[in-house]
């Protein structure tokens, strides 16, 4: 069995290898597609290959369960993010 210490960094060097195959061909496209359309294309290219790994995965089982979000994590979430008081004091 991968460690999935193992499994994040073979995933990290397959985008920069990915990456660094799009760089060079998208350079050439972008002389003949529009520069929103070449956005286009990469964005649709990611969705597609997020399904299919979906797809795969959820064919072999192997999709992990996640918790459901209750009202508790939500609150707790938004405590987090309230602004600091201390700009309260800073009042000149």
């Amino acid at each position: 069995m991968i460690s999935k210490q193992k499994k994040a960094i073979f995933f990290a060097l397959l985008a920069a290898v990915l990456y660094a195959i799009n760089s060079p061909f998208s350079k050439l496209l972008l002389d003949k597609i529009p520069a929103k359309m070449m956005a286009a294309f990469l964005y649709l290219g990611a969705g597609v290959g997020l399904a299919i790994m979906g797809i795969v995965q959820r064919a072999a089982g192997r999709r992990e369960k996640e918790l459901p979000l209750t009202k508790r994590s939500c609150r707790i979430q938004s405590e987090r993010q309230k602004p600091a008081r201390i700009t309260r004091r800073l009042r000149l």
